[in-house]
């Protein structure tokens, strides 16, 4: 006697015999780089490949991270950049009695850096025992091992785009010598724009979901991007773009007015400049130079006798911008603000243009979000995420941290979390390859918290921030710069609903010119528009198991295709 139950049991293929290639996650990232054909789409599974191939820069460190986030594969396009770097004005710190000095050429930098060259060991170029240095391209974050500077003073920096070139007068260098700069990496106008994305879309025999493009962009190269995310949808590709804004200016400078040239000193004028590290809330130190006693025929000339080590201090620089005199530095987020002190004689009336209480500082936190708040109010896309806000992020291929858009970190969350999965999920854990913030010496980790300064989120800005009580940063949320009040103002209901469509399309493609029966009426017949309703039904909801609830599928019934030839179907 059988048990009861079950007496027998199939399990049947449903399959509509259609391809189902999986390829969520799955972006390509466009930048630049060292090496490589430009336009051209490539395939990376491991970062040391992507460094054979493209041989570093920003597009390779940007394929590191998201490969160490989330895994392969990742396409990537190494771009043009027409646009040349620069490297910006440098503050240097010389212990007394050091004439050594630093030239720095090379006109096209692969990144955005902060630089710090550290002479460790004292000596002249050229002349054994011979002076030594370290670098860090990380604002001292991580540091190089000591370095011999070479017999003929010039030294290549690897992957950067950087040529350090040494020299010295009759003394040399002395270990506890600095120097410090900025440089702004090589970069792309519209036009390379234009050309990289034409050829990512012409590339039909790849499958992704996203693109992210390396490099920051105003709301106009955001409109290019735009246009070519709707092409691609006219073309029966469903894309978002990832995209990154510009990071906080942190070279700062306290100018003068127009000076009157030639200007002659007596030799007793004291310029006094007063430095806060606080934001301005305190100056407890003042740094004085006695001007020397000349007839200065320009404002190169009276820079050169105003930038002394003992005057600077390692602190800023003063150089020159026509008739104006500058002093340049270093002000991350503001912090640092240099004040022309009240008691400075060596000001006003013929001599320098300063005022007293004059203050310089680099660009306030609430500056730079009011300037992308205004720059972007009036652009919409409903496939563009705009990342806002730069961290330090570790990079395994440069092995240091590198300062880039927290859209790097965006990116690699994107492919690594279910498309219905809100990027700001805490469950999913805090953002990996940040550094820990320590504030005293200004490192924070990520630079706009949207908890602290709030504002940046609700102007449709993807942002980053802390929860109290829990370590690390997470994403605020993924968001579209659609309009509001959107179906797709989050970046996981524009992901699903891409996805839908894909398979929505591959499914519905099976019925072209296929062999149906009609009502007298010339609609469809019943059973073969349930049949329909029921085939793309499975189809969507087999390929997006776990990732929606339910799919609604209506053929149009009141359709008279005996007539129209077109078949309508809705899908919800």
């Amino acid at each position: 006697m059988a048990l009861p139950g079950i007496q027998n049991f199939t399990v049947v293929d449903g399959s509509l015999s259609l391809s189902t290639e999986d390829f969520k996650g799955i972006k390509t990232v466009i930048g630049p780089a060292n090496a490589g054909l430009y336009n051209t789409i490539f395939s990376f599974n491991s970062a040391q490949d992507a460094v054979t191939v493209l041989n570093g820069g920003r597009l390779v460190n940007a394929i590191g991270v998201s490969l160490d986030i989330a895994g392969g594969p990742i396409y990537a396009m190494r771009m043009q950049t027409s646009v040349a770097g620069s490297i910006g004005t440098q503050i240097k710190s010389l212990i007394s009695g050091s004439d050594g000095a630093l030239a720095t050429t090379g006109s096209n930098p692969v990144e955005d850096n902060d630089v710090i060259i550290s002479m460790t060991r004292a000596g002249k170029v050229g002349t054994a025992p011979y002076p030594a240095f370290t670098y860090s391209l990380d604002g001292g974050i991580t540091v190089s091992d000591e370095i011999a500077v070479p017999v003929a003073g010039t030294y290549n920096v690897p992957q950067s785009g950087i040529v350090l070139v040494f020299s010295n007068g009759a003394v040399g260098f002395k270990a506890g010598d600095s120097f410090r700069f900025t440089t702004v990496a090589a970069s792309w106008n519209n036009t390379d724009l234009s050309n990289a994305l034409a050829a990512v879309l012409a590339d039909s025999t790849r499958q992704y979901e996203f693109v992210h493009i390396i490099g920051a962009q105003d709301a106009t190269l955001a409109s290019t991007v735009a246009s070519y995310m709707t092409i691609a949808e006219t073309n029966e590709r469903d894309l978002h773009a990832i995209c990154e804004v510009r990071d906080m200016k942190y070279l700062a400078s306290l100018d003068t007015t127009a000076n009157t040239f030639p200007m002659t000193f007596a030799g007793t004028e004291v310029l006094k400049i007063q430095v806060s590290t606080d934001f301005g809330l305190t100056f407890p130190t003042t740094q004085s130079i006695t001007v020397p006693a000349a007839a200065y025929a320009n404002a190169a000339a009276l820079a050169a006798a105003l930038n002394t080590s003992a005057f600077t201090g390692g602190l800023f620089t003063v150089t020159s911008s026509a008739t104006l005199i500058q002093l340049v530095f270093i002000s991350d987020k503001g912090k640092v603000v240099l004040k022309v002190d009240n008691t400075s004689t060596a000001i006003g009336g013929a001599l320098l243009q300063y005022t007293g209480g004059q203050i310089g500082q680099g660009e306030l936190e609430d500056a730079w979000m009011t300037s992308l708040q205004t720059a972007f109010a009036s652009f919409v896309s409903p496939r563009v995420e705009l990342v806002a806000g730069h961290a330090d992020i570790f990079s395994s291929v440069a092995r240091r941290y590198v300062r880039e858009s927290g859209a790097w970190l965006v990116s690699g969350r994107t492919s690594l979390v279910p498309v219905s999965e809100d990027l700001g999920a805490v469950e999913r854990g805090p953002l990996p390859l940040i550094v820990t913030p320590d504030t005293g010496k200004g490192i924070y980790g990520i630079y706009h918290d949207e908890d602290s300064k709030y504002g940046l989120d609700p102007a449709r800005f993807t942002t980053l921030r802390k929860h109290k009580g829990l370590k690390g940063f997470y994403i605020t949320q993924g968001r579209t710069f659609a309009n509001a009040g959107s179906d797709y103002m989050f970046i996981q209901y524009r992901r699903v609903m891409d996805q839908a469509s894909h398979y929505f399309r591959i499914a519905s493609k099976k019925y072209i010119n296929k062999r149906v029966q009609v009502n007298p009426n010339g609609t469809l017949y019943i059973v073969d528009r349930q049949d329909i309703e029921r085939e793309i039904r499975s189809y969507i909801s087999t390929n997006l198991q776990g990732e929606i609830l339910d799919v609604q599928v209506v053929v149009d019934p009141n359709e008279v295709i005996l007539q129209t030839q077109k078949l309508k179907i809705d899908v919800a």
